[in-house]
């Protein structure tokens, strides 16, 4: 008999649907020991034809076992595994208690009857393992998830079956290689037909034996969700560290000088790092190290009328902020929250930082227990109002304090350390100095009306 009908009456006796197929956790670890399976074309035609092959008598099951050669194995084969596999088996229809050991089998051209069962059952087992694990992966490299797939196109693959068999039907590779893909296995057929022409039997779907077949990937294209027009607000100026901008949508990314920044985005800076950032109505943006702002509203309309709006955000750390149109406009709507306090402005420079307590030298998120706003005011003048709708109004030159529980404008206070830069130093002594001068000529005139109020009296 032909090596491939040996082997299919083989596969015709240790079937899936025997008593062989209970034992395969300790099959599979005895194949784990005997050694790497060398693959033959005749296992691979008769696995193929499986399912086709009739059944045998006891008779005939009995004598083509005779007349196969036993196959050697490698040292250190796990004998007890093999006995077990041999005597639970139960196809042959008797059971010889008499196992020879594997090691007495090695150099053995022929085995003795009692050990041919348990090694070409064993066979059978690593066999069905090895092609059932091909096309397990084969299936799984093609496979992909189909929910919400708009369009799915059919490309050429790189896995390619080499050498196809006799019993092999392009409907039985689609099944196993396609499992999941049922709804497609129509497309694939014919795509395979037409990828692999010299395969197929012309004007028919029947498979040339000794080809090869090249397999097809599924290439789908997802339906991406169209995103809404973002409203651009500014762009990066200058930059200092790593800076990262976070949209609506959660989508970080690195700014750059030039990068542009939209309504929503929220900033962030890193410790040792700033940015500035030149808004689309002229003002301008200087965000402190170890910061977070958001842009929460950003709209300009013609004329900055009442449609106009420009709301910020202070999350953590401080920043300055220099007016633009939209602040210097008596209708549009100008705010800069804090958590603390509501800043308005009317055409101003000033500095905002929220602090722990009066330590500005550590930097604070405002929903911290312990969180202080601090305020200077280099240009004009801002308003700071409480969520009780308490207003402290602070011109040029002042510096003023914002907590939970009160607002407050710290005349002779001194400005704590880390809160202003050198360059804001310098430039709040100079806006002090002014305020000073501008004040002393209106306390002058209030002494002298004073004095002629007294002595009109006497």
């Amino acid at each position: 008999m032909p090596a491939a009908g040996r082997y299919s009456t083989i596969f015709a006796i240790f079937g899936p649907n025997r008593t062989i197929t209970k034992q395969w956790p300790a099959a599979l670890e005895w194949l784990s020991i005997v050694g790497k399976f060398q693959r033959s074309n005749a296992l691979n035609r008769a696995f193929q034809g499986l399912d086709s092959t009739p059944a045998l008598s006891a008779t005939s099951k009995r004598s083509a076992l005779d007349r196969m050669p036993a196959t050697p194995v490698g040292p250190g084969s796990n004998d007890a595994m093999a006995t077990a596999i041999h005597a639970s088996s139960g196809v042959i229809g008797e059971t010889d208690p008499a196992v020879q050991p594997v090691s007495e089998r090695i150099s053995c051209r022929v085995a003795p009857e009692s050990t041919k069962q348990p090694l070409r059952k064993v066979k059978f087992l690593k066999t069905k393992l090895l092609i059932t694990l091909i096309l397990a992966s084969l299936a799984a490299a093609v496979f992909q998830p189909v929910s919400a797939a708009t369009t799915v196109e059919l490309v050429p693959s790189k896995r390619v079956i080499i050498k196809i068999t006799d019993e092999m039907t392009i409907d039985q590779i689609i099944e196993r290689v396609y499992a999941r893909d049922k709804d497609l296995w129509p497309r694939i057929k014919q795509k395979l037909i037409e990828t692999n022409p010299s395969s197929f039997v012309e004007y028919s779907d029947r498979l040339i034996p000794g080809r090869r077949l090249k397999l097809v990937d599924i290439k789908r294209v997802f339906e991406q969700e169209e995103l809404p027009p973002k409203n651009r607000a500014g762009y990066v100026t200058r930059l200092e560290g790593n800076v990262n901008s976070r949209d609506d949508l959660g989508r970080v990314a690195q700014l750059q000088i030039n990068s542009l920044i939209f309504e929503g985005d929220r900033i962030e800076t890193a410790p040792d790092s700033r940015v500035e950032i030149l808004m689309d109505d002229g003002a301008e943006v200087m965000l402190k190290e170890d910061s977070v702002l958001k842009i929460t509203e950003y709209v300009i309309t013609e004329g900055y009328d009442e449609g106009s709006s420009s709301i910020f955000d202070l999350l953590r750390g401080g920043m300055r902020k220099i007016t633009g149109s939209i602040g210097a406009s008596a209708l549009a709507n100008y705010q800069v929250q804090t958590g603390l306090a509501t800043i308005g402005i009317r055409g101003t420079d000033y500095v905002i930082k929220l602090c722990k307590a009066d330590d500005c030298t550590q930097t604070v998120s405002r929903n911290d227990s312990d969180a202080k706003l601090h305020a200077v005011v280099l240009h004009g003048a801002i308003t700071l109002t409480s969520d009780e709708d308490v207003q402290i109004l602070m011109a040029m030159g002042e510096y003023g304090t914002a907590t939970t529980e009160k607002l407050e404008i710290e005349d002779d206070v001194p400005i704590p350390a880390g809160f202003l830069n050198q360059q804001e130093s310098k430039q709040f002594e100079s806006s002090a100095q002014q305020r000073a001068e501008t004040e002393e000529p209106s306390n002058a005139w209030k002494w002298i009306l004073g004095v002629l109020l007294l002595a009109a009296g006497l």
